[in-house]
Parts: structure tokens; sequence; C-alpha cells
């Protein structure tokens, strides 16, 4: 077993470390699993073990968290209300909300499935879908462990991007749905990914802003050491959980802190409402922490780029030119490795570049789905 060499993480590093390492947890990105041999970075669970004894919270205390501050007020709703929604059960009994907004279901009409990123909601796709809403269906759906849906069952073992991606499928199925595009940001790109690898007659077409099928810590931020550091103490979440809820609650606790880092490295502030990082936020605080944590280290994993040379669907993969969490290059990536790609920098956007400049995006989707026989 390779051991990795790290300089030992000391007690009084614990300031040091906790801001990049709140950075990370903030950002969205990977999927299924890869068995392999982990030992944890020397000090790293004395690092943890220290914020233990620190903070004496226990772990159904920060699970039931999620559940005091209702969605709707901790959430605005950036849409009118939907023209129909309700819950599905997916394929192991957990009840996944949906939303149907815009133009009613027809046989000419297309519809739109819209996905988040990890612990992020609909409302990172308000600029464009208040436009598609007034010429398709637009459909929504919550994750389960995210805002609406129920949270995973204790007894299950673990979480990955397959189960979101059964829980999309089921939706659709649910609508009688046959066939949709999907538009799909940060984590959201590997859920649409995996639906379009099991279920291709399923996905018309796929637009993939922000997103990357490789482990994210390898290259954000510009360094190459976060992959060193945080993939491995993911590895250890299932035996150190109490700890991770402890820090996961120290994090929310420095929301000052965490709106600075979110604002830096997520979102280009000149281009983006003031309310919009705020919103942000507070998904982030509705999330279950283990559900957060189990898919970050799905992300962490890297292994949706197994997948991407068997996936045919037409797709354009949509990056923005200073994105610090995913940086273009990965998406390069992405893009070189499917069949069937065409890969689009916006310049000045950020990891959060449909917020930003949804106008511009817009067109490059309509020529896309020109070029790709995609038309709605």
């Amino acid at each position: 077993m390779s051991v990795l060499k790290i300089a030992s993480l000391k007690k009084e590093d614990v300031g040091r470390v906790s801001l990049p390492l709140g950075a990370l947890i903030t950002c969205p990105f990977h999927s299924p699993p890869q068995i392999r041999n982990i030992v944890l970075p020397k000090g790293t669970l004395s690092l943890l073990a220290s914020l233990k004894n620190t903070h004496s919270l226990k772990r159904k205390q920060i699970e039931d968290k999620r559940s005091e501050v209702p969605y709707s007020i901790c959430m605005p709703n950036p849409f009118s209300e939907p023209l129909r929604s309700g819950y599905v059960k997916s394929f192991d009994g957990v009840q996944i909300y949906w939303e149907h907004h815009g133009q009613e279901l027809s046989p000419d009409k297309t519809p739109i499935f819209f996905f988040y990123g990890l612990a992020c909601s609909k409302y990172q796709w308000r600029a464009m879908a208040e436009y598609y809403m007034t010429q398709q269906p637009c459909i929504f759906f919550d994750y389960r462990g995210h805002h609406r849906s129920e949270n995973i069952p204790d007894e299950m073992s673990h979480l990955n991007m397959s189960h979101l991606a059964r829980d999309a499928s089921a939706v659709l199925k649910n609508l009688d749905i046959e066939e949709t595009h999907i538009f799909a940001h940060s984590m959201g790109c590997n859920v649409a990914l995996e639906l379009s690898f099991h279920e291709p007659k399923l996905v018309k077409s796929m637009v993939l802003v922000a997103g990357s099928a490789q482990n994210p810590f390898s290259k954000m931020l510009g360094l190459n050491i976060l992959d060193k550091i945080v993939s491995p103490a993911l590895e250890s979440f299932t035996q150190n959980k109490e700890s991770f809820y402890i820090f996961w609650k120290w994090l929310l606790k420095n929301r000052t802190a965490l709106k600075f880092i979110v604002s830096l490295t997520g979102f280009n502030k000149k281009a983006v409402e003031n309310n919009d990082v705020e919103t942000y936020l507070n998904a982030v605080e509705s999330v279950s922490p283990r559900v957060f944590f189990e898919l970050l280290r799905e992300l962490s994993r890297g292994s949706t780029e197994a997948l991407l040379p068997r996936i045919t669907t037409p797709t354009l993969v949509v990056s923005g030119g200073n994105d610090q969490v995913t940086p273009p290059a990965i998406q390069k990536r992405l893009a070189d490795h499917l069949i069937n790609a065409e890969y689009f920098v916006v310049p000045l956007g950020s990891h959060n570049v449909q917020l930003e400049f949804a106008d511009y995006l817009r067109r490059k989707i309509e020529e896309f789905w020109t070029k790709s026989h995609s038309i709605r």
C-alpha cells in the first residue's frame, strides 16, 4: 500500500488550514466508486479530533438541523408557481420532489430538464430558465437529501451519482417524458452523464456547464496539492462521520468567511445579483451533511471519466474562463473525451457562468441545437 507523504498537520495549524478547506467543501463535483487503499495524510485525524474536542455536538443533532428551517423560508423561489409539482418514488422508495414550469408538455416541444450542483438549488438556473419557460416545458427536481426531496435512509450504505441519475429517470417516467434536453451545472453534469450513459434514448442533448469528469480537486484553485489532502480525508468519512459533522457545523457558523471564499472562487460579483451568493449559502445550509460529504467523496473519485467514450449524446460543454473551481482545462478534457461534444468558453465567466452571462450562453445554445439537429 502506498502512503502519501505530506507534512504533518499540527494542532496550531488549524487556523491556517481551515480556510482553504472551507472553500473546498462548498464546491461540488464527481461520480461512481473506485475502490482503492488510502492512508490519510499524517496529522489529519488529529486535526479533526481537535475540532471534535472543542465542539461537543452529536451527529443526530446536526442531521436534524436540516428540517429546522422550512425550504420555502430559507430558499426564495425565483419563478412563479409551477404548472404542477409533486413527488415520485425512486427505485428504492425515496420520495423525489419535482416541478413543471413553463409550457405544457406536448409532442412538438422537447422539455428542458435542469440539474443543479451539489448543495445548490434551482435558483442557480434562474437567469436561463426565465427565458426558456416562455418557449418550452421546464422540469426541475431536488436530489435526494436536498431541499424538498426525502433524505436518504440510515440503512443506505452509500450514495453515488448513479442513484441521482435513477432519481432523475423516475421523474421523467412519472411525467411520461420520452426525450429531454438536459441543462446541467457542476455536479449536475456528472448526474447528466450517468443518465445519458445508462438511458441514452431519454436524453436528446446536454448542455454541461462548469462540470468535471475527473477529480476536480486535482486542479481546483490552480493548486496541485489539494487532491493529496482532500481526497484521502473524504475517504475517511464513513469512519469519522461525527468529526465531519462537527466541521460542517463549524463551517456554517463562520458564514462571513464562507461568503468571502465562495464569492472569490465561485462568482463574478460584477455579473451577478447581490443576493445570489447568500441564496447559494442558504441552499448549502439546508442540505443533509451526510449527503454532502458522500457526494463530494464520489466526485473526488473521478470515475465519471470512464463513461465518456461510450456517450454519444450531442453535448455542449460550457466553461467560464475564470472558473477557479473547475478550471477550463478540466472542462476541455471533458469535451475532448466525449464522442459528440463541442467546447465553448465564456471569457469572463466564473463557476456560475449560467447566472452571469445567460443571454450570451442562450445564443450559443440555440446555435448548438441547430448544428446538432436537436432543434426543439
